[in-house]
């Protein structure tokens, strides 16, 4: 029943991203909703999710939380095949680079990301398993 109820929730924010050109997607000056365009790694197909992001600088920050799960986000494993995404803001569109945080990285933006969307400690606290950072840096063409 999870997996249905957010495929259909993901279509409708997909739906209304597009529709309002992401006007929906913003949670503040540092933070908002992307759509983060994926290769799946055993389909081959492209996968396209409503996703909060992070912004620090010019690295946008995304939490693989799967809302405190104990399984990784498909999203996350799709990623780790093939790091080359799109990702949409907005209007923009744009090719970028998929890197998953290190132990170091994480240890540094960890409290970033709390400070600026503070339940992903509630799903850091539901799950043993650490929930990584997947930093996007954009791609010259």
């Amino acid at each position: 029943m999870r997996k249905s109820f957010f495929s259909v929730l993901n279509a409708v924010i997909l739906f209304l991203y597009r529709i309002t050109g992401g006007r929906i997607g913003m949670f503040g000056k540092h933070s908002g909703l992307l759509l983060l365009t994926t290769i799946g790694r055993r389909s081959g197909k492209k996968r396209t999710l409503p996703l909060r992001y992070i912004r620090e600088d010019q690295t946008y920050i995304l939490v693989a939380s799967y809302g405190g799960s104990p399984h990784h986000p498909a999203w996350y494993l799709n990623l780790k095949h093939h790091p080359d995404v799109i990702v949409t803001i907005g209007a923009n569109t744009q090719n970028m680079r998929a890197e998953i945080a290190s132990p170091e990285q994480r240890q540094q933006l960890w409290p970033l990301v709390l400070e600026r969307a503070p339940l992903y400690g509630k799903y850091q606290q539901r799950t043993t398993r650490e929930i990584p950072l997947v930093l996007l840096y954009p791609v010259e063409k």
